[in-house]
């Protein structure tokens, strides 16, 4: 993301704005993690637990998503301090 978020890191755009761009440039890497956690839940648990793992494992990257996210502001906003 932080590759993604320095193509966007010289625009006027806000620090969300550049973190969403972002994160919308890097959906493919978000789904691939999400089915690389569904499948590590879903390998350890009954056929009668399949659901509940697979709605852990979309909390578990929406979790991160967020985090990540937060990261990806305080970058934007460190580097455009640093450019002052």
């Amino acid at each position: 993301m932080e590759a993604a978020a320095n193509h966007y890191s010289v625009s006027t755009a806000t620090p969300h704005e550049i973190a969403d761009a972002a994160q919308s440039k890097c959906g493919a890497e978000f789904h691939a993690y999400e089915r690389s956690m569904e499948n590590a839940l879903t390998s350890v648990v009954s056929s009668s637990g399949v659901s509940m793992a697979r709605r852990e494992a979309k909390g578990h990257t929406q979790e991160r998503k967020g985090v990540i996210k937060g990261k990806v502001v305080q970058w934007v906003i460190d580097n455009r301090l640093q450019k002052k």
